[in-house]
């Protein structure tokens, strides 16, 4: 991926977000996975990871002496496979903020979405919903054809008002993408939003835990008033545990948010045995282990749910 000069710094600038550790979201309901999981029948870690230069410039080639996987404090080396992601089309899920918190940034939060929108490196088949909340429901502006209409069509289905369950839309947008996946889409999540929550159902470990499960990275943009308060601290924290990053706002932020959608294209995958067969929840993390300028980014952890078979064995893919 190459982005301009300007855009370097302010995604390099948030890549550190990726170090924020598990616990600083909420507890959760013991150590049992939540009531949302995607089965797979594997018996292996899968862990997709975004790999970049000090400059954040795409790194064209990575062996398995270049990297190393910590998985609940056990280092892994030798790896079942190493390759970049298959390519696929995106499968985007645009989440708008529509409650009343942000009724005076609303009209420059509907320009961002345009913008975002209008400046994303698309592909042909790549899809793209529209999904705003605001009070007790959320609701899509429209479905996986988002790209094709004028911004008036979606922009008219959304209206500021009432309070901000923005992590029952994180699950119900996770949800939306995870059940509507095929093995020839990539999904991810984008959510322009200030990061407040004032009604869910769901707590934000709730929202982690879903879109951890269903291996959606999220990024997002703070729309709301641009400071490091309890809303931005929130959106970095799911970005940064998930796979994604997390702006606040800055000039030409929307757009240095579409073009990192490229990073979702140039992605590596990699496999490996799992190291062991505590159930719960495994920490990971991947670090650089020659070069010290790499910089790689994956999510932050899974869930494996012991069975008696593989077939019934849950992962985090």
């Amino acid at each position: 991926m190459h982005l301009r000069r300007r855009q370097h710094a302010l995604v390099a600038s948030f890549l550190v977000l990726a170090a924020v550790p598990y616990t600083m979201a909420p507890p959760a309901r013991g150590d049992q996975p939540p009531p949302f999981s995607f089965q797979s029948e594997v018996n292996e870690v899968r862990l997709a990871f975004v790999a970049t230069d000090q400059n954040n410039r795409d790194v064209a080639t990575l062996s398995q002496a270049d990297i190393a996987v910590v998985d609940n404090g056990t280092v892994i080396r030798r790896f079942r496979s190493l390759r970049r992601y298959p390519e696929v089309d995106l499968d985007a899920l645009l989440l708008i903020d529509a409650s009343e918190s942000l009724a005076r940034e609303f009209s420059q939060e509907i320009a961002e979405a345009t913008q975002l929108i209008r400046a994303a490196r698309w592909g042909s088949n790549d899809a793209l919903s529209i999904l705003s909340f605001g009070g007790l429901e959320a609701g899509f502006a429209c479905i996986r054809n988002c790209r094709d209409l004028p911004p008036e069509a979606w922009v008219s289905k959304i209206h500021a008002t009432g309070q901000t369950p923005l992590y029952d839309a994180v699950v119900m947008g996770v949800e939306f993408l995870a059940k509507n996946r095929g093995l020839d889409r990539r999904p991810v999540l984008i959510i322009l939003s200030d990061g407040r929550d004032t009604i869910s159902k769901h707590c934000l470990r709730d929202a982690i835990d879903a879109a951890l499960l269903a291996e959606v990275p999220v990024y997002a943009l703070n729309t709301g008033d641009r400071k490091n308060g309890a809303g931005a601290s929130v959106l970095r924290q799911i970005a940064a545990l998930t796979g994604g990053f997390s702006f606040s706002g800055a000039p030409a932020a929307s757009s240095t948010l579409a073009s990192v959608l490229d990073e979702l294209r140039n992605a590596y995958v990699l496999t490996y045995e799992l190291p062991n067969h505590a159930q719960g929840l495994h920490s990971v993390i991947i670090l650089p282990t020659i070069n010290s300028n790499l910089r790689l980014r994956s999510r932050r952890a899974y869930y494996y749910t012991g069975a008696e078979s593989s077939a019934q064995r849950r992962f985090l893919r």
